[in-house]
């Protein structure tokens, strides 16, 4: 665990320090540096960089050797995947399967994700895939 998070720690500052460096390319207002656009993503990265120093010098501090993830936070990961690549496979399928059926299936898998039970997973699929879709053709105007 200590070492992961170094690690993690440590590609966050290097892109930490890209971003700031690319606010040197902002545009300002002619030609003066003094309060252009580029004044709050500076505060905001030297902020995030201190609070990033401030969890290097204390995960260096601790000591043992705690497992990556415990049990629980495995099956929460696992889930977490699933619904990812639920998200995935619905962006995917988009364009190729009618959007009522392919809403219905991906709302009616996370449910089952989340654990709810059978009914409550189709009613919660079938309602929200309606609602979704009234949204966007009656309210939007977008024709899927």
């Amino acid at each position: 665990m200590k070492k992961t998070n170094l690690i993690f720690n440590a590609i966050l500052f290097v892109a930490i320090v890209y971003l700031f460096v690319l606010t040197f390319f902002f545009p300002t207002r002619f030609g003066i540096e003094d309060s252009g656009p580029a004044i709050f993503p500076r505060f905001a990265l030297i902020g995030l960089a201190v609070l990033l120093l401030i969890d290097t010098i204390s995960t260096i501090r601790k000591s043992g050797n705690i497992p990556l993830f415990t049990q629980e936070e495995k099956k929460k990961l696992v889930r977490f995947m699933l619904l990812l690549a639920t998200i995935f496979v619905f962006v995917l399928l988009l364009g190729k399967i009618n959007f009522i059926i392919l809403s219905f299936i991906s709302l009616f898998v996370v449910s089952m994700i989340f654990k709810l039970k059978w009914i409550t997973s189709v009613m919660t699929s079938v309602v929200l895939t309606l609602f979704i879709y009234f949204v966007f053709v009656e309210g939007l105007n977008i024709v899927f």
